[in-house]
Formats: structure tokens, sequence, C-alpha cells
């Protein structure tokens, strides 16, 4: 015998139980790779799912931190509208420069009347003045 001889039925049955050992452990081999790669797969979805989860409580406080901003802008925005309502309009400084000028006219002839008190009360001084004199006068008997 020199080889594999053909007719022999446990050679053909050894060299198919060999072939199926071949496909069974290339089977283990690839599921064993199968299960790594699903491992290491899982670690990056874990590690993805973590990154995402950081990101979005940043997004949500910077969220939260908007919507704060946004209350106290409107609150202010509240005040200076209230503050502008209770402002005098443009007609009403009108009117009141108005008056005012009006006022400064009235201060300006109360001002001439009492000049001429002013010369009458002078007048009248005078004449109070002569007629002290005179009376003194009188009162020394002179003649």
């Amino acid at each position: 015998m020199t080889g594999l001889e053909l007719g022999s039925l446990a050679n053909w049955a050894a060299v198919l139980l060999s072939l199926v050992a071949m496909i069974f452990a290339g089977l283990a081999w690839w599921r064993k790779s199968d299960r790594e790669s699903s491992t290491e797969l899982k670690a990056v979805a874990d590690g993805l799912e973590q990154m995402i989860d950081a990101k979005t409580r940043r997004a949500h406080a910077r969220i939260d931190e908007a919507h704060q901003n946004e209350a106290d802008l409107r609150a202010r925005v509240a005040r200076i509208e209230q503050a502008l309502a209770d402002a005098p309009t443009g007609k009403a400084v009108h009117e009141l420069a108005l008056s005012i000028t009006a006022f400064g006219g009235e201060v300006k002839a109360v001002t001439a009347q009492l000049s001429g008190l002013k010369e009458v009360v002078e007048r009248q001084e005078r004449v109070t003045t002569r007629l002290e004199d005179y009376v003194r006068t009188i009162q020394r008997g002179a003649p």
C-alpha cells in the first residue's frame, strides 16, 4: 500500500470526518470572533450612548438657561413698557411748554405792574416825608 486507497470506505469516512471537524472548528472560530465583535460593538455603543447622554444633559441645561434669560428679558420689557406708558406724551410736554411760556408772560406783566407800584410807593413816601416835616415844623412853632 502506497497511500490512500480509493476503495477503502474507512479511509473516506476518516477524510469526511476530518472535513466536518474542520468545518465545525471554522464555525466555532467564526462565532467566537462574532461574539468578540459583538462585545466590542456593545462597548462602542455604550460609549456613544454615554457621550450622547452627556451632550443631551448639557443641551437641556443650555435650553433651561435660555428660557430663564427669555423670562428675565420679558420682565424687563414689561417694566420698560410700563415706564413708557407712565411717561408724558409729546402732546402733554408741548402743552406744558406752552403753559410755562404763558406763565413767563404773566410774570413779566406782574413785574411791570410791581415796577409801577414802586413808583407810586416812592411818591407816597415823598409826600409822607413832606407831611411829617410840615407837622414837625408846626409843632416847633415855626411861622
